[in-house]
């Protein structure tokens, strides 16, 4: 298998155990400085000594950028955001048994049933972070869960596209539904499918929950999805210069 790429879905983190019941998301609404972003941060021990990973994007352009962190001794959330392939795999994929210093990360938030309020500092530049509690996935414990729709901006992207994956909370607990793709450029989403009519289990099998989408350099966009299948660890998905979509493929 050739090497996953920035954000690709790797099983080397938690392997196979990551299954339903394990995801408690809470979702933002706000901004930094005078900027509007979508901000949703997952909280569980995710090893290294890091109890959050998260996906944020600013509405202006929605490109996912990959976050990490904990608490600091006071409780303030320190979470420090990924750019490139290189930081994705040493934090992300292998971790550290030394854990991670993050008292110099972009984000301190202070967090309560409301929302979050903070700043983000980051070359020189400083700015203030006020945040909206919007939507709770809670597939462990179903308390706060929200009733509807809860979309989750997933790592995996190519050049032109991001993928969010839309759950829905029910009586019953969390279910999945579909995956929009967004046209970065436009901001509009061009296609939503649902990854389960090719037998694929999907949407409760990595943790963190953002990793449930990766993407592979290549000249055609190419995206995979980590699944419960019966011949296969994933499904992949091509984009089809004609019709304008992503396509389901047996092979990549």
């Amino acid at each position: 298998m050739r090497k996953v790429a920035f954000f690709g879905i790797l099983l080397l983190l938690f392997g196979r155990n990551a299954v339903a019941g394990w995801y408690q998301v809470t979702n933002y609404i706000g901004k930094i400085g005078t900027y509007p972003i979508h901000f949703s941060l997952q909280e569980y021990d995710f090893g290294s000594g890091l109890t959050f990973h998260g996906s944020y994007y600013y509405d202006k352009n929605i490109i996912p950028i990959p976050i990490y962190g904990k608490h600091d001794s006071s409780g303030t959330i320190e979470l420090c955001e990924i750019h490139d392939e290189t930081e994705f795999d040493r934090i992300i994929v292998q971790g550290s048994r030394s854990g991670f210093d993050t008292s110099s990360c972009q984000f301190k938030l202070s967090a309560d049933e409301t929302g979050a309020q903070g700043t983000w500092v980051s070359g020189g530049k400083s700015y203030d972070v006020s945040l909206h509690r919007n939507t709770i996935l809670d597939d462990k414990t179903g308390a706060g869960l929200t009733k509807g729709n809860i979309e989750i901006p997933f790592w995996g992207q190519t050049k032109n596209h991001a993928f969010i994956g839309v759950y829905e909370g029910t009586e019953s607990g969390v279910i999945f539904k579909t995956i929009k793709v967004i046209d970065k450029h436009t901001r509009t989403v061009t296609q939503e499918f649902n990854p389960q009519d090719h037998d694929c289990s999907f949407g409760f099998i990595m943790t963190p929950i953002y990793m449930n989408v990766g993407s592979y350099k290549s000249k055609v966009e190419q995206i995979t999805l980590s699944c419960d299948r019966k011949d296969s660890d994933f499904a992949f998905y091509v984009f089809n210069q004609k019709s304008k979509q992503f396509v389901f493929s047996q092979t990549r």
